[in-house]
C-alpha cells in the first residue's frame, strides 16, 4: 500500500548522500599526501613487519610461528592466524614476484635476516610503506559505509521531528584524515587503518540490520496488521546482514587480538536478537 511504502521510505537503511566517485577522488588525493611520507621517520614495527613478510615467503606454515632465525632475531610472528595469512599474500603474489624480478624490489628485503643485519634499502621501503597506502582501500570502504548505514536513522529522526540533519561526508572525512591514524600507520608503520575499515564494515552490517527490524515494525503499525499487544516480531528480515556483521568481525580478531575486548557487545547482541523472542507489550518489549 501507498503507507508502507512511506514507512520503509521513512527508515530506509540503504539512503545515501555521499558520491563513491568522491571518496575515491580523496583516497587518491590523501594517498598522493602518503607518499610523501614514504622516506619519514620509521619504527622498528617496519622491522618487524619485514620480517613477517620473510618468514612466509620462505618458511613451510608449521615454522611461522617458531622461527626467530637462529636466536638472531625477537621480531617473531605474533599476530593472529589470519593477519599471517595477509602477509603472506603481500610476499607471495605475482606483483611482487615481478618487482623481484624486474630489479624494482630487491631480494634482501624478503630475506631472513639477523636483527644486527636488517637495514632496508629504499625499494624496501618504498614497497612496504605502499602495503599500508593500498590496504587503506578498506579504511575507506568502512568510513563510506558507516554513514550510509546510519543514513535511514537520521531520515527516520528527523522524519519525526526528534533529530538534526546529517552531514555525511564529513564524517567521512574525519575518519580517512585522523591525524592520529595517519602518524600511526604512515610514519611510525602499522596495518590499523585496514583493521578500523574492517570494524566498521561490521558496525555498518549490524545497523543495517537493525533497521531492517525497525522497518518490518514501522510497516505493520502504519498498515494496520500489529494490534496484538503478544506479537512476535520476526527477525529474520535482518539476519543475512547481521550475519555479514558477525562474519566481518570474526575476521578482525583473527587479524588482531585487541579487538577481543569488543566480543561480549557482538555477543550479547546477537544473542538477544537470534536466541530471543522480541515481543511487543504496549510500548515496550520483552525477550524471552
Amino acid at each position: 500500500s501507498h503507507d508502507s511504502k512511506l514507512a520503509m521510505k521513512a527508515v530506509n537503511p540503504f539512503t545515501s548522500q555521499i558520491s563513491p566517485k568522491l571518496v575515491c577522488a580523496t583516497f587518491l588525493i590523501l594517498s598522493s599526501v602518503k607518499c610523501l611520507l614514504i622516506p619519514t621517520y620509521r619504527s622498528t614495527d617496519f622491522d618487524v613487519h619485514r620480517n613477517w613478510l620473510a618468514i612466509t615467503r620462505h618458511l613451510p606454515l608449521s615454522e611461522w610461528y617458531f622461527d626467530d632465525v637462529g636466536g638472531t632475531t625477537v621480531h617473531t610472528l605474533d599476530y593472529p592466524p589470519l593477519f599471517a595469512f595477509f602477509e603472506w599474500g603481500l610476499s607471495n603474489n605475482f606483483i611482487t614476484d615481478l618487482l623481484l624480478e624486474k630489479g624494482w624490489l630487491d631480494e634482501r628485503c624478503l630475506e631472513l635476516l639477523p636483527d644486527n643485519d636488517n637495514e632496508p634499502s629504499d625499494r624496501c621501503v618504498r614497497f612496504q610503506r605502499a602495503t599500508v597506502i593500498l590496504s587503506d582501500v578498506l579504511l575507506f570502504l568502512g568510513a563510506y559505509l558507516a554513514p550510509v548505514s546510519l543514513g535511514g536513522v537520521y531520515s527516520a529522526s528527523i522524519n519525526n521531528g526528534c533529530g538534526r540533519r546529517s552531514h555525511p561526508w564529513v564524517t567521512v572525512l574525519l575518519i580517512v584524515t585522523n591525524p592520529g591514524l595517519i602518524l600511526l600507520d604512515h610514519v611510525h608503520f602499522q596495518y590499523n587503518g585496514m583493521l578500523l575499515g574492517v570494524l566498521l564494515i561490521s558496525i555498518s552490517f549490524i545497523i543495517w540490520g537493525t533497521q531492517l527490524i525497525s522497518a518490518k515494525v514501522t510497516v505493520n503499525r502504519t498498515t494496520d496488521r500489529s494490534n496484538s499487544s503478544d506479537e512476535a516480531i520476526e527477525l529474520r528480515s535482518s539476519g543475512l546482514f547481521e550475519l555479514l556483521g558477525a562474519g566481518a568481525f570474526a575476521i578482525l580478531m583473527a587479524m588482531k587480538h585487541l579487538y577481543l575486548m569488543l566480543a561480549p557487545l557482538y555477543l550479547f547482541y546477537l544473542l538477544r536478537h537470534h536466541c530471543f523472542v522480541a515481543r511487543r507489550r504496549g510500548d515496550y518489549f520483552n525477550y524471552s
